[in-house]
């Protein structure tokens, strides 16, 4: 187990050379919520430009080169990247192969880099205004500069509610940032000026020719399970505990049978009220996705008894088949595409209704099976958002989401742009960061040996005759109860750990569910005080809609309501949601 008292990184850059003290509270803000308070600092200051990590984030220097790097490199060492920098600039980003954030300063060109990893493991967070910058891997220490006012971003609350997260570029502060995966800023200091742009895309894996070829479902998995153990080797733990049950997990227990424990994170309405508000604290970002509480008490128990905390990739969407999925959606969206023709009424309505009639002539000429696709996993479909939220739906345009963020006309593959979107949609923001900022919140570290960006390259190496067939789906546990000797406690573990809905509506819940009709989304208009009351008559309906709007309720009044100090991760659930 790697134990971490402080962990991450933070930078200021003064457009105007004016030195503040803001870096030590930024850093203050770098260490784990749940553990001790000791750790080493790292500090460097030159030109106006201040930089800091704790613990095993370290700084490298080379010249005129200062590296700000947080994470770990799989083939490589952080200080090699000052080396090709020298050669071959920015484009040597290229080549990182890691989960990491860092910071690069080139004094001799005035020039800084922020550069975050391919499948956004690790947070990078920023603030530009015209006269400094700043950085950081936590959004509590960009606020606790006090230069950020705690204004709430609409479009980012609207992804929150729509998502169950968000996966854009914003937060749900003003003014507030963060880099997408794949991506580096890069910050002139002479003039302020700054560009965004990416080093590597999730599409361009799929846009690639098959590299090598699989004859069968066995084959898929005797290639997932040799990269699992090579990852498993590479890191070494002595130690391990593995969630969540699907079939990552039993790759990661096969790999480590003698030295595998199995933890048990069934949760209770109790342990839920109970870690509501620490959690949420925890993750900075609003997350409502309901499987948190699991990966909470899973971290504890690795603390507790000194394992290596390790995740698979925590999604089903490995060996899902999309076949079919893709076919229905294919014939029942894409054969209306440009083959729209007004009608009589269709004309009179566009006279009396333009804006309407625009956007549903729009919808109908541009609606793709992919939007069809993300549209059936939203928390609130497009015409209950408006009616749950009306002020903020108009901040959450799925067109504008898909073809802005995803890219999807670049995979030709129709299946794997669903796999594709699955990943990017969740994976990158709605699993991994959040698993890390859990880990991190209590001081040690969280491995996923499954999750890489290799794993794209792999999927999209498969040939469509093999990809999403229903013999994937099948052939795993099939393989597993024929030719694995899985011990029992094991086998009792194969459907993995769920969040029971029943605990979101069990009787110690719903107080604090009614509760949301008298809170500040409703007190605000962001959330209609109507539909609430709709939903809180038939909670079993509305479950996730009501889920979402509670961690954002409790999100937005400990990150924007309330003064922004430590002692906010002990407050009580009364303390937050007032019951009159």
């Amino acid at each position: 187990m790697v134990n971490r008292n402080h962990m991450g990184i933070s930078a200021i850059v003064h457009l105007k050379n004016q030195r503040s003290e803001e870096l030590a509270e930024m850093l203050s803000w770098n260490e784990p919520a749940f553990g001790t308070a000791s750790g080493q600092k790292e500090l460097y200051e030159l030109n106006g430009v201040q930089m800091g990590a704790v613990a095993d984030a370290k700084i490298y220097k080379d010249g005129e080169l200062v590296l700000l790097f947080w994470g770990e490199l799989f083939k490589d060492t952080p200080d090699n990247i000052l080396t090709r920098y020298h050669q071959h600039k920015e484009a040597c980003l290229e080549d990182i192969d890691g989960e990491f954030a860092f910071i690069l300063l080139d004094a001799a060109s005035n020039q800084l880099f922020a550069v975050r990893d391919r499948l956004g493991i690790y947070p990078l967070y920023w603030c530009i205004n015209n006269k400094s910058g700043y950085f950081s891997t936590s959004l509590k220490a960009i606020l606790a500069t006090g230069t950020v006012s705690p204004t709430p971003d609409l479009s980012g609350l609207a992804a929150a509610l729509s998502l169950g997260f968000i996966s854009q570029d914003v937060t749900c502060i003003e003014n507030v940032n963060r880099l997408l995966p794949g991506y580096y800023l890069k910050l002139s200091l002479e003039t302020g000026q700054f560009s965004i742009s990416p080093y590597w895309s999730f599409s361009s894996t799929f846009s690639s020719q098959y590299s090598s070829r699989f004859e069968s479902s066995n084959d898929i998995y005797c290639e997932l399970e040799r990269q699992i153990k090579n990852a498993i080797e590479r890191r070494d733990p002595k130690k391990i505990g593995c969630q969540s049950g699907t079939i990552g997990s039993y790759m990661i227990w096969d790999s480590h049978s003698k030295q595998g424990q199995l933890i048990d994170v069934a949760p209770t309405a109790d342990d839920f009220l109970k870690n509501l508000i620490p959690m949420v604290w925890s993750l900075e970002m609003p997350n409502a996705t309901n499987c948190w509480l699991e990966s909470w008490k899973f971290v504890e128990a690795c603390k507790q008894q000194s394992l290596a905390c390790y995740f698979d990739t925590g999604f089903e969407a490995e060996f899902y088949d999309y076949s079919k999925e893709a076919l229905e959606l294919f014939q029942s969206h894409y054969l209306v595409k440009r083959n729209f023709e007004p009608s009589f009424w269709s004309k009179i309505a566009f006279r009396l209704f333009p804006r309407v009639q625009l956007d549903a002539m729009r919808r109908m000429q541009e609606a793709t099976p992919q939007i069809a696709f993300l549209e059936n996993n939203l928390l609130f479909s497009q015409k209950e958002f408006r009616e749950a939220a009306g002020e903020l739906s108009s901040y959450f345009d799925l067109d504008l989401f898909i073809h802005q963020f995803y890219n999807l006309n670049r995979i030709a593959k129709l299946d794997a742009s669903f796999f594709y979107l699955t990943i990017k949609s969740r994976i990158s923001d709605g699993i991994s960061e959040s698993r890390l900022r859990i880990a991190q919140s209590h001081g040690i570290k969280s491995q996923s040996p499954f999750l890489d960006y290799h794993l794209l390259q792999f999927f999209s190496s498969i040939a469509p005759e093999i990809w999403a067939s229903p013999d994937l789906i099948s052939a795993f546990p099939k393989y597993w109860k024929q030719n694995r000797d899985v011990p029992e406690e094991v086998s009792l573990w194969k459907n993995g750990p769920q969040t029971n809905f029943d605990i979101l509506l069990s009787k110690e819940l719903r107080p604090w569910l009614l509760g949301l009709t008298r809170g500040t989304l409703v007190e605000t208009g962001l959330i209609s005080s109507s539909w609430l009351k709709k939903a809180l008559k038939t909670p079993e309906k509305y479950i996730q809609g009501l889920y979402a709007i509670l961690i954002l309720e409790i999100w937005m009044r400990l990150f924007i309501d309330l003064p922004l100090q430590k002692a906010n991760k002990d407050l009580r659930l009364e303390d937050i949601l007032k019951r009159g």
